[in-house]
């Protein structure tokens, strides 16, 4: 059998999560959806341990540009919510949400959490950092962390389990500001939340580039291969929008020799909110 998750929009504009199931033909046996009062999507659906489903996805408010928060729901084998969680920042636009399973059935889920809206205020997009949190099968948290420096328009598209039961994310971000170039990146960390390695990427070395990351899978070699696109920000008959891959070594390195695993960001004298900041990680 297939199951995939999407949304379901009415005319009022409020959508909800749709869970649907079908044969392998693609013959549907049943759909069910879920309403939030608040405009949602499924984004991603992974079959359970106890034969049920866990979902990630988003919601929020259509016309408000500061609404946004990331969501998880787990089902039975039927459909029903068991339980579901919000995760965000109650007054700013938080990303995307991603849900994989650890080896001990547990769930880890990540998302961009806002942090704050950011000069020039206002604007519709939020300060994020990465943020993971590992709920147990009761949808009881285990843990929960926020790592690095925040970024706008800062995107988790996906997380995955490793085979040695580490978890890799993976996505994109505004480098600097909203006028600045894009880039994806790739983070890791372990079965306890503590950061291992964080890796930006960039196609071309230029300012008016986008490059974004949607996905990842682990390979053979225990290697990354990651997928999304790369574009010019600027119109033009330049202006093409590529298919973006990469194959990667288990340290998230295109090339040799990229094995750091320290990262220091000094910030100070910029932006008031932004001075006196000193941040060291991973670990």
């Amino acid at each position: 059998d297939l199951i995939f998750t999407g949304y379901d929009r009415h005319p009022d504009m409020i959508g909800k999560v749709l869970l649907l199931k079908s044969d392998s033909s693609g013959n549907e046996k049943w759909r069910t959806g879920y309403s939030f009062d608040q405009t949602s999507e499924g984004q991603k659906v992974i079959p359970t341990e106890d034969s049920g489903f866990i979902i990630s996805g988003y919601s929020y408010n259509p016309g408000d540009d500061y609404s946004g928060n990331a969501i998880i729901i787990k089902t039975d084998t039927g459909g029903s919510i068991q339980w579901h969680r919000t995760a965000g920042h109650p007054e700013y636009m938080d990303g995307y949400g991603s849900v994989t399973i650890a080896p001990d059935g547990n769930f880890v889920f990540g998302y961009a959490h806002a942090v704050s809206q950011g000069p020039p205020y206002p604007v519709p997009y939020s300060y994020c950092k990465i943020k993971f949190i590992k709920y147990d099968q009761n949808g009881d948290t285990i843990w929960e962390k926020l790592y690095g420096k925040p970024y706008q328009l800062n995107m988790l598209r996906n997380i995955i389990t490793l085979h040695d039961g580490s978890f890799v994310a993976v996505g994109y971000a505004n480098s600097d500001t909203l006028t600045g170039p894009m880039q994806g990146w790739l983070f890791k960390i372990n079965q306890y939340g503590d950061s291992i390695w964080y890796r930006d990427y960039r196609h071309y070395q230029e300012p008016s580039i986008l490059d974004y990351l949607y996905d990842v899978y682990e390979t053979s070699d225990h290697g990354l291969i990651a997928c999304g696109e790369s574009s010019r920000a600027e119109p033009g008959p330049d202006a093409v929008q590529r298919m973006w891959v990469l194959k990667l070594d288990s340290a998230g390195c295109a090339e040799p020799g990229c094995d750091s695993t320290v990262w220091i960001d000094e910030t100070g004298g910029g932006e008031a909110w932004m001075r006196g900041e000193l941040e060291v990680w991973p670990n």
